[in-house]
């Protein structure tokens, strides 16, 4: 039974994480690698520059320039989980309802302690290259706050060079 309920409710879990990350890919994470993430590595890519653009002579061309692509290996080896006991109960005994709202708060949890980890290593990341720092702000938000940090850090990430890497949503400038 229990490997039943596995099989069935860990897809639901895993779409409410997806759902609820504030690092999801394609937002804040460059995704491609080389490798498979079950053999427990993959190798990143990383590009030591940006492409250089230079003016162009119709009668000579231009010369080309040479990039470099190194490779990070990334090991998967951190795993996390979900069990909880409700209420001293089997889970054939608990309704329903109970249930879904337990799963709900799992998805919710993994999800923040995802984001968490995900941020710490670009904060990480950040101070390891020499001042990458996005916010000095290391406080929540408030609903009057939120709109100047974010603007605050796509500035930063300009200046950087890396705000083509974190859209933010449409609407805001």
């Amino acid at each position: 039974m229990a490997h039943a309920n596995q099989e069935r409710w860990s897809r639901l879990v895993d779409e409410k994480l997806r759902n609820t990350l504030v690092t999801r890919d394609n937002l804040v994470f460059n995704n491609r690698y080389e490798g498979d993430p079950k053999a427990g590595k993959v190798k990143i890519p990383v590009r030591d520059t940006e492409v250089e653009v230079k003016d162009y002579d119709k009668a000579n061309g231009i010369d080309p320039d040479a990039g470099t692509t190194t490779y990070l290996d990334l090991s998967i080896d951190h795993d996390e989980a979900v069990n909880e006991l409700i209420d001293g109960f089997d889970a054939a005994s608990v309704p329903d309802g109970i249930v879904a709202e337990r799963l709900d708060s799992a998805g919710y949890s993994l999800a923040l302690s995802l984001d968490k980890a995900s941020i710490g290593a670009l904060e990480a990341c950040g101070e390891a290259s020499g001042g990458a720092t996005v916010s000095a702000t290391k406080t929540a938000c408030t609903e009057t706050t939120a709109y100047k940090e974010v603007l605050a850090a796509k500035r930063t990430l300009s200046r950087k060079g890396g705000a083509r890497q974190w859209p933010l949503p449409a609407g805001v400038p």
